[in-house]
């Protein structure tokens, strides 16, 4: 099956005042839709933040063991985040899909992580340019 450019448009999401948690506005965010196999099984689909700031990939690691990836005998490593930030993460080789490509990457699972991110050794270093239109809210991803 060819591989193709995609041209995915953010998504959209009520800005709120952090201290009155009051809706004053519109966001936008470079979410993608992906899945992820591990042996013979995928997950879910589920979207996941393009996150040019990240080495890695960062996926929950609830995702992980709906397709069977167990963590209790795996080696753990300590990676940081914002400020003096640390969490424990699992790192396992998985197939990431995005739209009808498929890609063997590394991704990083971890218990505290919420949110998927998509980082620079994973998916950025898989296409020939990673662009994000902040006028349009579109990604651009070539393949």
């Amino acid at each position: 099956m060819a591989k193709t450019d995609l041209s995915i448009s953010y998504e959209v999401r009520p800005k709120k005042d952090p201290l009155t948690q009051e809706i004053i506005g519109e966001m936008f965010f470079p979410l993608v839709m992906i899945s992820i196999k591990y042996g013979h099984r995928y997950s879910r689909p589920f979207l996941a933040l393009v996150d040019s700031g990240s080495d890695r990939n960062l996926l929950p690691a609830d995702i992980g063991e709906s397709i069977g990836i167990s963590f209790k005998k795996s080696k753990f490593i300590t990676i940081g985040g914002i400020g003096s930030a640390q969490v424990k993460a699992f790192p396992k080789q998985v197939k990431l899909k995005i739209d009808s490509n498929e890609y063997t990457v590394s991704a990083d699972f971890c218990f505290e992580q919420r949110i998927a991110l998509l980082g620079r050794d994973g998916f950025f270093n898989l296409f020939q340019s990673v662009t994000f239109n902040e006028k349009t809210h579109y990604l651009d991803i070539k393949i």
